[in-house]
């Protein structure tokens, strides 16, 4: 929001937009791919992530923990997909509008 209203008082509007739509669109292939993970083997991705950012194996929990009962599998990966759904709304937005803005700004 900060850099759109600088961009705007500093009439540096096309090189924002343009950034909108690139980031937009980026983050549409890497929540794209993040998705094919999921789909494929969200087990393995699910456990590949916890080794890179947890040590050992401290991420592990016997299944009669409280924690994995309040929070079971299916939550984790409905949580992915959703999350998944609406980067891919959003992006769409910012690659669309983002294009379409800079473009109208591109003639002045």
């Amino acid at each position: 929001m900060l850099a759109g209203v600088i961009s705007w008082q500093t009439k540096h509007l096309r090189p924002y937009f343009s950034g909108l739509s690139t980031g937009g669109w980026t983050t549409l292939v890497v929540i794209g791919l993040i998705l094919v993970g999921v789909v494929i083997s969200f087990n393995g991705l699910f456990t590949d992530f916890h080794r890179i950012f947890f040590t050992g194996d401290t991420w592990l929990f016997y299944y009669s923990d409280t924690l994995i009962r309040l929070f079971p599998m299916q939550f984790w990966q409905d949580g992915f997909i959703w999350m998944g759904v609406f980067a891919i709304i959003q992006s769409l937005i910012f690659g669309v509008f983002g294009r379409i803005f800079a473009r109208k700004f591109l003639k002045k």
